[in-house]
């Protein structure tokens, strides 16, 4: 299992314009992408960052995951909104619970 985190901070304005494009991005992800085992999205307590956690059942399933549809739409419409663009990790799972 592949693990990607995601970590980003939009502008205070446009938080409530973006949520809503999240939440229906992480439910394409979950009816359309049958390699991403688990995709998590968390707002921290500041209001304004986000943290995303993404399990990919394997590499190909990432590469896929990169290329779709409701991708470049999310992109599309947070990019723009971001104070701090998204900064990527990842790392491949040694134990979990």
């Amino acid at each position: 299992m592949h693990i990607k985190i995601n970590q980003f901070r939009l502008w205070n304005q446009y938080v409530d314009e973006c949520l809503p494009a999240i939440e229906e991005y992480v439910a394409m992800v979950k009816a359309k992408e049958p390699g991403v085992l688990a995709y998590a999205s968390y707002r921290q307590p500041d209001g304004v960052s986000f943290t995303e956690v993404i399990a990919f059942k394997d590499g190909k399933a990432e590469v896929d995951h990169r290329d779709t549809e409701h991708g470049r739409k999310l992109r599309d419409s947070i990019l723009p909104c971001c104070e701090v663009e998204p900064q990527f990790t990842s790392g491949d799972l040694v134990a979990s619970t």
